[in-house]
């Protein structure tokens, strides 16, 4: 039997001795490594132990700071509420004021006035525009109409047609307005809208036959057809608006009965009313 281990014994040796000495090498490196690696970890958990107090401190005093940022955030977020508030109180407190004003001021009568004096204002411009032309080639341009009308001649302007008559007449319709508004008298808005419709008439009896006229140019120009510009249709707009303004004129002042300037005059010389006269106490 010893004889048997021995043998035994000789041949581990000789298959230890036989191994070749990369293996050998390798496991001893694996052996290092993993020793080295352990000896890593528990110096990093000891590493760890030593710096968690002032972890610990330095998370405390990132919470304290954190917290008097949020607190700041707040309150700046509170003190502009507060602005803001303020600020739309006042706004709203000046137009309130500023509607009361203006609701005292801009009476329906001064109203439908500012719109007589717009419409007179556009009716004097109007004179001013072109009003009518003839377009020559019109088949020429039938596909490109939108993009590259045809070329007009013989454009006039709206007053050449009736000698500027519409300006005139505008100047008159304001100063009856006008006027109206200042007296109370209600019948003065009538003459406004009658003025309006001499307007209309002008411009549909003496305008419009002329504006549609070819004239000479009828003859010159091959497919030469007349047609109605912006001119046209912005008189006869402002012409009817002084219509339509001078029956609302009218009629509001009819209703109120008083004239828009005098009423604070009439309350001002309202008489008072005077108290009668207290009896004497008699002796008997």
């Amino acid at each position: 039997m010893k004889l048997f281990g021995k043998r035994h014994e000789r041949r581990n040796r000789r298959e230890r001795e036989r191994r070749p000495a990369g293996r050998r090498s390798l496991s001893a490196g694996l052996g290092g490594a993993g020793a080295a690696g352990r000896r890593g970890i528990e110096a990093t958990a000891r590493r760890a132990r030593v710096a968690q107090p002032g972890l610990a401190r330095q998370g405390r005093r990132g919470l304290v700071l954190l917290r008097g940022l949020l607190a700041l955030v707040f309150r700046t977020a509170a003190l502009f509420e507060r602005g803001l508030r303020s600020a739309l109180a006042m706004l709203a407190a000046v137009l309130g004021a500023l509607t009361g004003v203006l609701s005292r001021a801009i009476t329906p009568e001064r109203a439908v006035v500012g719109v007589i004096a717009v419409a007179v204002i556009c009716l004097v411009v109007s004179q001013f525009s072109d009003y009518r032309g003839v377009e020559v080639g019109q088949a020429a341009y039938a596909d490109v109409d939108a993009i590259a009308p045809p070329p007009q001649v013989d454009v006039e302007k709206a007053g050449e047609a009736h000698a500027y008559l519409l300006i005139p007449l505008g100047a008159v319709a304001l100063a009856l307005a006008v006027a109206a508004l200042l007296s109370g008298r209600w019948q003065l808005g009538r003459l406004v809208a009658l003025a309006g419709l001499v307007g209309v008439a002008v411009v549909l009896l003496v305008d419009l036959p002329r504006g549609l006229d070819e004239g000479s140019a009828g003859t010159g120009y091959a497919g030469a057809k007349a047609t109605l510009s912006e001119g046209f249709y912005a008189e006869l707009a402002a012409a009817a608006a002084l219509v339509l303004c001078g029956l609302l004129l009218s009629l509001n002042l009819r209703r109120s009965g008083q004239p828009a300037g005098g009423r604070r005059r009439a309350r001002r010389r309202r008489p008072r009313r005077r108290r009668a006269p207290s009896l004497a106490r008699s002796g008997t």
